[in-house]
């Protein structure tokens, strides 16, 4: 909380910054959390007494009102909400949190529920608009939140970048959805194989070979050009 006064004529504006955190919701669902900002300027009377109190201060003609209080000069009210603006980016600057994709993707694949059972955007579309008809006879009223094959796509892949990295091939970004196994003859130079998905839900079996010194290596991030794979294959 932050808390400032500005002159108001006679007496004085205390403004009051606090901070709280509110859902955030898209297409009725809730994905996450943010914090906003709400300010109170409260006219404080010489006595000590507060007057009347505003979210802002407004301008009409030359006057600056605040709630039922008011004094001579715009300057005072542009004063006051240029005030209010400096504190509320000051809180928001220290507390506010962004929601990461990876929080968005865990609550789009638990919203999912069966992932073969999903519709595609264009699916979900009609068949709201069927549901409005039959529930809500075409008006105004509650309508099931669906989770779309795209989105839960995206989740998948969003959430196996963040766990075993990307590649991409022919300009398609492939993200590792396990992490890769050393494979091949115990006399011969192995290779690395992990599976892969796209942003559109198709498989891929990835292939890394090692490097020449691979054998005088212990750690098994070192071991390929991870960046580079040797093959990548449809499945």
């Amino acid at each position: 909380m932050l808390v400032k006064n500005v002159n108001f004529g006679k007496a004085t504006a205390k403004i009051t910054v606090e901070t709280k955190v509110q859902d955030k919701v898209a297409d009725g669902q809730k994905y996450g959390e943010e914090t906003i900002a709400e300010s109170t300027v409260e006219i404080v009377a010489p006595n000590g007494k507060i007057v009347t109190d505003a979210s802002k201060a407004t301008i009409i003609g030359e006057r600056s009102i605040v709630g039922k209080a008011e004094t001579q000069g715009s300057e005072v009210a542009e004063e006051i909400n240029n005030t209010i603006k400096e504190m509320e980016q000051e809180l928001l600057n220290q507390e506010t949190e962004e929601v990461s994709e990876v929080e968005v993707a865990e609550k789009i694949i638990e919203d999912a529920g069966n992932a073969e059972k999903l519709m595609t955007k264009e699916e979900i579309k009609e068949w709201k608009k069927g549901y409005n008809n039959l529930v809500n006879e075409g008006g105004e009223g509650y309508i099931p939140h669906k989770v779309n094959k795209e989105d839960y796509d995206w989740a998948v892949m969003t959430l196996a970048k963040n766990e075993n990295g990307s590649v991409k091939e022919n300009e398609t970004e492939i993200a590792i959805s396990q992490q890769p196994y050393i494979d091949g003859p115990a006399d011969e130079k192995p290779i690395y194989r992990a599976l892969g998905i796209d942003q559109e839900g198709n498989e891929y079996e990835v292939k890394w070979e090692v490097v020449d010194y691979w054998q005088a290596l212990e750690d098994e991030s070192e071991m390929c050009d991870w960046d580079s794979p040797a093959e990548v294959e449809a499945i």
